[in-house]
């Protein structure tokens, strides 16, 4: 008997053995169906998502094609780091690659949210060259950047990083689980390594993690993991630490105005996109979420639709893009089945991403919330200290903001009493972006005061910056006031940054605001020496001149007007505005210009030249017995707007003996600021009650 053979056949045998049960066991793990978090679409609709959305379609297939030839662009909306200048690898990625010496390239590459549009492009032609090309860039990345090295672990396994990728990194699984390239060995090293993902951001919950927007990314990741791989043995951990540590991390985060605290809207909205997937996928699965979780997300949204511009864009407070809030709506409309956030997806409609994550049934019910504007107008963010007036919810409505209260954190900019005016869809004063990250000269000249439609003294910015995300000094406010009202909206606010001067100057800037597009500029400064008092007035472009004391722009039709103090001199300069991320463009700034000391008033006009041409006359004001009263004490004047004639009285500081009493063009009156309207025919003024007074401040 031949030992020998027999032998080699047995061996052959459990070797076959072993393939086949090896060959089921991954077939097993092939077949098992994960749970669908975010396709709702069966692959039989594919022309119908063709027929709805056909540039983004064409969009995805362009997007695709550019990763199988190695080219890098990120252009999504909510691209927290745009790009505009295509980069190509020559073979292999370079997964730390830094083109320009930015971290932001590397972050934004490891990210992989543009797999997401591969994993489209299978879906939406059933083309395998797609799913072959993620399978391949997946492994890449994954056999290459293993967990716990030290190359490169800085930048490709952040934690915000981590949190952003298992999003993507399933909704492009989902994409494309048909394809004949999703092979048991592939499968099996993408759920080992989001697994891998899932524990790693477990392991830590951190001050940071809970203050930062940072956090809520994570454990959106994490809740996001935990849904997806429910038979891993940690999951049902992994989804009570996530939930628990975004309620944490919500309560911290928000304020009772909705807004994030590091009040820059370009985080809000990412912080808002992550608490709102939670809130999704816990009514998608019937999942209790916590109360500051789906409270937090529903606040945010409305926050999102107090600041919004007449053009449904985000303002650019601190590092924020001119970055429209269309996808925002859909979810929080659908979740909270809020009237006010319905009108905005009536307005907009249902947006392409959202589309392929809302089922029929969500369309169905989402349809069913009727959208109403909100009864309001103006709103004041009273915990971040921004004013946001408007005179209509039109996209040819006037609209501006006022900021009054500092930014904090790393994303916050110099812009403290800064001013930005939209009318007839167009910006005109604007916050002049962010540009770069990167700890180069433009850093500090976009987040400078000049940079912003603020106020200075003697040149000096607010802040004094240190670096890219820190200053040496901290502009400050001290003191807000604002009162809404059915004519408009009147404010005020201090910033106290010059007092580190050897000799204080204490500034102060108030804006009257009456519908539909007259703004009334008060801004004040105080010292006891000489100093120089600056205004700066920032257009996104160069259609604007100086004229007879006015900065006026020269469109083709829709223009403002800007009238400044007769007591100052105005310069302009050529600047740069950025509207997103590695973009700037041409643009101009006015400088105005004086010298004082004691108490220095300057009285700015921003009007539509359609609705007037308002001027400022002087109004006698008097003390209660006659008695003169310098302007540094109070001041008052008549002007004329859309056919109606006003008084406006500010006081400055209080005459002595102490009395808020003053006699102002015959008129008694008992108030710090007021606003009333002129009559007509000859009124004994100290008979008359008040009761035509729009505006009174004591």
């Amino acid at each position: 008997m031949n030992w020998r053979l027999i032998n080699n056949l047995r061996s052959g045998l459990f070797f076959l053995i072993a393939l086949l049960v090896c060959g089921h066991v991954g077939a097993k793990e092939q077949r098992r169906v994960n749970p669908v978090l975010f396709l709702s679409h069966s692959i039989n609709e594919r022309e119908a998502v063709k027929k709805l959305y056909p540039e983004d379609v064409q969009k995805t297939f362009e997007i695709a094609d550019q990763l199988i030839r190695r080219e890098y662009l990120f252009r999504y909306d909510w691209d927290m780091e745009k790009t505009n200048k295509m980069h190509q690898f020559d073979g292999e990625i370079d997964w730390l690659a830094m083109p320009n010496g930015d971290p932001e390239w590397c972050y934004m590459l490891n990210r992989h949210k543009y797999w997401i549009d591969l994993g489209r492009a299978y879906w939406l032609s059933g083309d395998e060259k797609y799913a072959k090309q993620w399978v391949k860039d997946c492994s890449d990345w994954i056999e290459r950047n293993p967990l716990g090295t030290k190359k490169g672990h800085a930048n490709t396994w952040r934690r915000i990083e981590v949190g952003i990728r298992c999003e993507n990194w399933i909704k492009t699984y989902e994409y494309m689980k048909e394809s004949k390239a999703m092979t048991p060995v592939f499968v099996e090293k993408f759920k080992k390594s989001l697994a891998e993902h899932a524990a790693f951001l477990n392991k830590d919950f951190s001050y940071f993690s809970k203050t930062s927007n940072w956090g809520i990314l994570e454990y959106n990741g994490l809740f996001s993991v935990s849904l997806f791989l429910d038979d891993h043995k940690d999951a049902a951990v992994w989804k009570k630490n996530a939930l628990d540590r975004l309620n944490q991390a919500a309560f911290l985060q928000i304020g009772s105005d909705g807004v994030q605290w590091e009040k820059s809207p370009m985080y809000h909205n990412e912080v808002l996109h992550c608490l709102e997937n939670v809130v999704f996928l816990g009514q998608r699965f019937s999942i209790d979420i916590p109360f500051h979780i789906t409270e937090s997300a529903h606040r945010m949204a409305l926050a999102n639709l107090h600041w919004m511009k007449p053009n449904g864009n985000q303002p650019l407070y601190g590092d924020s893009d001119d970055t429209p809030l269309t996808h925002m709506w859909v979810k929080p409309a659908l979740t909270s089945k809020d009237p006010l956030l319905k009108k905005r997806v009536e307005i907009s409609g249902v947006d392409y991403s959202n589309y392929f994550d809302l089922s029929k049934k969500d369309l169905k019910r989402l349809k069913r919330v009727k959208g109403v504007d909100p009864q309001y107008l103006s709103v004041y963010q009273d915990v971040s200290g921004d004013l946001y007036m408007r005179s209509g919810w039109g996209k040819d409505d006037v609209y501006s903001s006022f900021h009054m209260k500092n930014l904090y954190c790393g994303h916050g900019h110099d812009d403290l009493l800064h001013l930005s005016v939209f009318a007839h869809g167009r910006d005109y004063l604007v916050d002049g972006g962010r540009f770069t990250y990167v700890n180069v000269p433009e850093r500090p000249y976009f987040k400078s005061n000049k940079a912003h439609n603020t106020i200075g003294v003697d040149g000096e910015d607010n802040a004094i910056y240190q670096s890219s995300w820190s200053n040496k000094w901290e502009a400050s406010s001290d003191y807000q006031n604002v009162k809404i009202e059915k004519w408009g909206v009147w404010s005020e606010a201090n910033n106290r940054t010059y007092s580190r001067m050897e000799d204080p100057v204490m500034m102060k800037r108030s804006v009257l605001f009456i519908k539909p597009s007259l703004w009334l500029i008060n801004d004040c400064f105080e010292s006891k020496k000489m100093h120089r008092f600056n205004q700066y007035f920032n257009y996104k472009d160069n259609k604007v001149l100086v004229d007879a004391g006015e900065i006026k722009t020269t469109y083709d039709d829709h223009n403002l007007s800007l009238n400044l103090d007769p007591s100052v001199r105005v310069s302009k300069e050529e600047s740069f505005w950025s509207p997103e991320y590695n973009l700037k463009v041409p643009a101009v700034r006015f400088v105005t210009q004086c010298e004082g000391k004691g108490l220095t008033s300057l009285k700015t006009l921003i009007y539509d030249p359609e609705k007037g041409s308002p001027k400022l006359k002087r109004v006698d004001v008097t003390t209660r017995t006659g008695g003169e009263v310098s302007k540094s004490i109070a001041e008052a004047f008549e002007f004329i707007y859309n056919g109606e004639t006003y008084v406006w009285f500010v006081q400055h500081n209080y005459p002595a003996p102490i009395t808020h009493f003053f006699i102002v063009g015959g008129r008694f009156v008992d108030m710090r600021v007021g606003l009333w309207k002129k009559k007509t025919a000859a009124v004994d003024y100290t008979k008359e009650l008040d009761h035509d007074i729009l505006l009174k401040v004591y």
